[in-house]
């Protein structure tokens, strides 16, 4: 993170330091720090926030009402369908561990080895936004049990390289 010189207390120039400017370090404390958007141009928009929280509660409302319906029909796929649709609901809400909640869920609902493998990968997806590498390299390890799908599909492949490689 970029600290601009007027927050950071500094004017910009070398400060009698002699050598490269981003090689010296400036110990700023978090608490001296001005968090007002406004000095920087920004506001903030309390009916966009306001609305747009109603809106995501009514579609979360929507997606939990589906989620119902298909599983008091017992539809194995509307119930897979319903998870993952929460899941990116929350997910887009940044709500990373309701997410990962729904996807396991999913995972149990899938009938071929195409939708699990698809769940995996969703799963590695957000083990790597959320950090959680061990996560990373388990589902990594169920995903490369889809042989299938290794052997027929490249790009599922490379993904799961790519996956492995940064976990490790």
């Amino acid at each position: 993170m970029m600290i601009p010189p007027e927050v950071a207390g500094g004017s910009g120039s070398n400060n009698g330091n002699s050598g490269n400017n981003a090689a010296s370090t400036t110990s700023v404390n978090p608490a001296s720090l001005d968090h007002n958007p406004s000095k920087y141009g920004l506001s903030f928009d309390a009916i966009f926030a306001t609305t747009a929280d109603h809106s995501s509660q009514m579609h979360l409302q929507t997606l939990e009402a589906r989620l119902s319906q298909a599983q008091s029909h017992l539809a194995k796929e509307a119930i897979r369908t319903a998870h993952l649709a929460l899941a990116e609901h929350y997910r887009l809400r940044g709500d990373l561990r309701q997410s990962l909640r729904h996807l396991l869920r999913s995972r149990d609902f899938c009938t071929n080895t195409r939708q699990s493998g698809t769940v995996c990968l969703l799963v590695i997806e957000l083990g790597v936004d959320m950090r959680n590498y061990a996560l990373v390299r388990d589902y990594v390890a169920k995903a490369e049990h889809t042989a299938d799908l290794l052997h027929t599909d490249p790009l599922f492949a490379a993904k799961l390289r790519a996956a492995s490689g940064l976990a490790k």
